[in-house]
């Protein structure tokens, strides 16, 4: 007895928790963005809100893409592990580090998880280019069009195709 009740106060601790979402095109990624930045991952802290953990990661704005932007940008995502020792992990959610160059497409009100899609305007920049929680590589096609699946590309050329993108929301 003593065991499950030990066993019952440990899950109490600690939540995991399952989302699902729509596969969203590159199109609707942008449309449905109200914030767009190239950025530098400055900081990464969990904070309680409303006694549950919340991580806040804040971002040096590199290159302002759209919306209302200064020279950081900081942004709440559901869970974290709190001093208490209360935890929440929800699957996929996306995980950023100090350091992590990042292009996100972002919603400017509290959900969840601020990026556009979950988790699907997200890239992180590799040795490659900007790659997303599936691996994609994010490209630009002969005629210099994005492609949300291809073989990668140049940084500056990849974020100058995304600006007049961001432009026709």
């Amino acid at each position: 007895m003593k065991r499950l009740s030990l066993l019952l106060a440990v899950l109490s601790l600690s939540w995991a928790l399952a989302t699902t979402f729509t596969a969203l095109t590159l199109e609707e990624l942008t449309q449905k963005a109200d914030l767009a930045v190239f950025g530098v991952v400055e900081n990464v802290a969990v904070e309680a809100r409303d006694g549950e953990p919340w991580t806040v990661v804040t971002l040096t704005v590199t290159r302002p893409l759209a919306g209302e932007l200064g020279d950081t940008l900081s942004l709440a995502f559901y869970g974290g592990v709190l001093e208490t020792g209360l935890s929440i992990s929800v699957v996929g959610m996306p995980s950023l580090a100090i350091g992590d160059e990042v292009l996100l497409l972002a919603y400017d009100a509290p959900y969840y998880s601020p990026i556009v899609g979950f988790n699907q305007g997200l890239w992180r920049l590799t040795e490659l280019g900007f790659v997303d929680a599936q691996e994609r590589l994010l490209s630009l096609d002969e005629a210099g069009a994005l492609l949300l699946d291809g073989e990668g590309g140049d940084t500056e050329a990849i974020l100058t195709a995304l600006e007049p993108l961001l432009e026709n929301r």
